[in-house]
């Protein structure tokens, strides 16, 4: 694992597309210290991570493409973490195909969602 880079922010604004079309992620001096509602259940619980989170990251950045918002958000900060940690999402139909796909990237998105 050495040499391997978390980078616990990926979000659209850090992704840009290359001259070539390749995708590349920016910004890589992502803050403790400030609310970012694209966190992790371990980062909300303050509890050692790895590189799982970009893999959470995508796929919450895969629901924001797909419905337009964030899975988890709610108006207040203690709410959009209740929600992460509880994995509740925005009143919304999955279909089982794109659970899977959550699932993948590690979301375990509880079936009540499904079609």
């Amino acid at each position: 694992m050495e040499g391997m880079w978390i980078h616990r922010d990926i979000k659209p604004e850090n992704l840009l597309v290359g001259a070539q079309g390749e995708l590349k992620i920016a910004d890589f001096g992502w803050s403790v210290h400030s609310f970012n509602r694209r966190r992790t259940p371990e980062m909300v619980e303050s509890v050692k991570h790895d590189a799982d989170v970009d893999i959470w990251s995508l796929g919450v950045l895969c629901y924001e493409f797909l419905y337009g918002v964030p899975p988890f958000e709610a108006k207040e900060h203690a709410d959009t973490y209740r929600r992460c940690l509880s994995r509740t999402l925005h009143n919304v139909c999955l279909s089982t195909r794109f659970l899977s796909i959550l699932g993948l990237c590690k979301m375990q998105i509880p079936l009540a969602y499904t079609e």
